[in-house]
């Protein structure tokens, strides 16, 4: 069965090559991202380092990395003062995608599948 062990590894290069140039020129304007996405901007600016904070822009103000998880938008917010956080959200949703398949193929090794 090793002749398979390349194939989750070739699932996520033809992933990249395939999604790779919609990822790059996505406007980042469908479903619930542009939420996503000012999260992560106000982290880059007012809350990272820290996990956690408060944005008070919406209404009275809510907490962030609090009521939803904090890892993704901590990730974005400190990659975002690096390359910007519009480029950070579409790295990080890509590496997410293209990932997947080899995690997939270690967990499933894991539980003794073959």
């Amino acid at each position: 069965m090793r002749r398979w062990r390349a194939l989750p590894w070739l699932l996520s290069a033809m992933l990249a090559v395939r999604y790779g140039p919609a990822f790059a020129s996505s406007p980042l304007l469908q479903g619930d991202i542009p939420g996503h996405l000012e999260t992560m901007r106000w982290y880059a600016e007012h809350v990272w380092p820290l996990p956690w904070g408060w944005d008070p822009r919406w209404l009275l103000g809510t907490p962030v990395g609090i009521l939803y998880p904090p890892l993704f938008h901590w990730l974005g917010g400190g990659l975002g003062k690096l390359v910007g956080v519009d480029a950070a959200m579409k790295l990080l949703v890509f590496v997410a995608v293209v990932a997947l398949p080899p995690a997939l193929a270690a967990a499933a090794r894991g539980f003794g599948l073959r």
